[in-house]
């Protein structure tokens, strides 16, 4: 009887030892999980203070903003589009422009804004860029890629926020008519700073 006993608590030590090691593994794979969500946010958490919008995209007068909410600078920022300006008449081709417009740094709290105005457009035929005509002009496939503080590439492109391995896949071809920016942009203090919700 005793040989049965301790038969039964050693299969019975040997169930608990198994729960106890089953339970131990997806402990550890929770934490293992949401150590790596929380590496994955904080990698994010200056990119994610980091966005661009256009104000008045269809009409003739298009502004750029582009805005830094981190206490922190953001190096190497291009902002990317292409300018779809409506023809003159019915009969002439609309113009397609491709725009790059490059900050060496995006200061801490910090808002850009470019207005159409500062924008010049070389055509084929010209030797010296001029001022972009007033008709109606789209812009597509906007695109802002950008250094953060810790030298990770990020882009935003159609309301994502994707690191450089996956940039090339977001990355539109561009072509038409160079356009270059003539002044500085604008600098204002970025609303909520810290906030990273986006825009």
């Amino acid at each position: 009887m005793g040989t049965v006993l301790t038969v039964v608590a050693g299969i019975g030590s040997l169930a608990f030892t198994g729960v106890a090691t089953y339970y131990g593994a997806l402990a550890s794979q929770d934490q293992l999980e949401q150590s790596r969500e929380d590496s994955e946010r904080e990698a994010r958490s200056q990119a994610m203070q980091v966005s661009f919008w256009f104000e008045g995209a269809g009409t003739a007068r298009p502004v750029l903003h582009v805005m830094n909410r981190s206490p922190d600078p953001v190096n190497g920022a291009v902002v990317r589009f292409q300018l779809r300006i409506f023809a003159k008449e019915e009969s002439q081709h609309d113009t397609m422009a491709s725009v790059a417009i490059r900050f060496d740094a995006l200061p801490p709290c910090s808002l850009q804004t470019i207005e159409t105005g500062q924008l010049r457009i070389r055509t084929h035929s010209q030797n010296e860029p001029s001022k972009l005509p007033s008709r109606p002009m789209y812009v597509t496939e906007p695109f802002l890629a950008f250094g953060d503080r810790d030298g990770r590439i990020w882009a935003r492109f159609n309301g994502r926020l994707v690191t450089a391995r996956e940039t090339d896949k977001y990355k539109p071809p561009y072509h038409g008519v160079e356009v270059t920016l003539t002044g500085a942009p604008e600098e204002t203090p970025a609303p909520d700073c810290g906030d990273d919700s986006g825009k």
